[in-house]
């Protein structure tokens, strides 16, 4: 455990010279609030901007060469994977709870009512979106260097941008027009909902086992 905790201490400081951006970001995104009043609005710039994060710890490990130094630190391979995918965990956690703590200041500057459940509905939505692009995306660059795995594994970052940018957020904020309802009521299913997040956890489990096993036949 001792030597996971240290893993993930370390690809926290190897992305502090981008910590810079992230205050930067995270003022940005908390002052979006203003202007748009919606917490599935903000929550997609909050998912884009996980996205990219995750990626920062394999774009400096291969301009370094890290992975070389984690054999020398006595780090077995398992425990580099494990640590990756609990700092990604991390960083999505990190982002969504600026999301939450933004749309809590914005209903008390705005003097807005209570959040309604549908807001929190859309930021789990949204989540769990952010949280399947990363579970295909981590074990292609476990599998492949930064460079070589970019453009493969940028796909599905492309299909959640496209996806989320004409996905109506009404459809999460309970429009009460048309075919809005039925697909409200369904996503607000718990049963929905429940599926989901196991279907994701699942996925999970199979993406870490996968990215084990790239990782594994890697030579540094």
């Amino acid at each position: 455990m001792s030597k996971l905790a240290k893993f993930i201490r370390l690809d926290l400081m190897t992305i502090k010279p981008y910590f810079k951006t992230t205050g930067i970001f995270i003022v940005g995104l908390l002052l979006a609030f203003t202007y748009m009043g919606s917490a599935g609005a903000s929550a997609i710039s909050g998912a884009i901007f996980g996205i990219l994060v995750s990626t920062y710890p394999f774009v400096i490990s291969e301009k370094t060469n890290l992975d070389a130094l984690y054999a020398t630190l006595s780090l077995d391979r398992k425990t580099v994977v494990l640590g990756r995918y609990l700092f990604v965990l991390l960083v999505n956690i990190c982002i969504f709870a600026v999301v939450i703590i933004g749309a809590a200041i914005f209903s008390l500057i705005d003097g807005a009512e209570a959040a309604k459940l549908s807001d929190g509905l859309a930021v789990v939505v949204i989540w769990l979106g952010l949280v399947v692009v990363q579970t295909i995306q981590l074990p292609i660059y476990f599998k492949f260097s930064y460079t070589k795995a970019k453009l493969i594994a940028l796909l599905p970052f492309f299909i959640f941008t496209i996806g989320f940018t004409f996905f109506p957020i009404a459809f999460l904020e309970g429009d009460s027009t048309g075919i809005n309802v039925w697909v409200f009521k369904l996503i607000n299913s718990s049963g929905i909902i429940s599926v989901g997040a196991l279907a994701v956890a699942v996925g999970l489990y199979a993406s870490y086992r996968l990215s084990v096993g790239f990782y594994s036949k890697r030579e540094f």
